[in-house]
């Protein structure tokens, strides 16, 4: 099974005459944002858990209904429970969910 996986990466555009504005993941700025933070902002969003917990690297959303094509949402975080990374899983021609 191949699956196409999409990395958010920590790109800032500067606008003139603005600053560049935080990046940020379903409302929560992600430069000091927390698993607690985050977790709540995916359950106010409507994302189903598939793996959830500080026992976790990763937690792991179910997301096609909120992002059609786009089968999983895994957000990985530190030994501090910080943001580390967000991943979306794109499923290829062919494959199902």
């Amino acid at each position: 099974m191949r699956k196409l996986v999409f990395v958010l990466c920590f790109c800032w555009a500067g606008v003139a005459g603005a600053g560049p504005a935080p990046l940020s993941l379903f409302g929560v700025p992600l430069g000091q944002a927390t698993r607690a933070q985050l977790e709540s902002a995916m359950d106010k969003a409507g994302l189903t858990p598939v793996q959830v917990g500080k026992k976790f690297w990763y937690d792991i959303y179910h997301v096609h209904v909120q992002l059609p094509g786009a089968s999983r949402l895994m957000v990985g975080y530190t030994k501090n429970n910080r943001f580390a990374v967000a991943r979306y899983v794109f499923l290829s021609t062919g494959n199902k969910v």
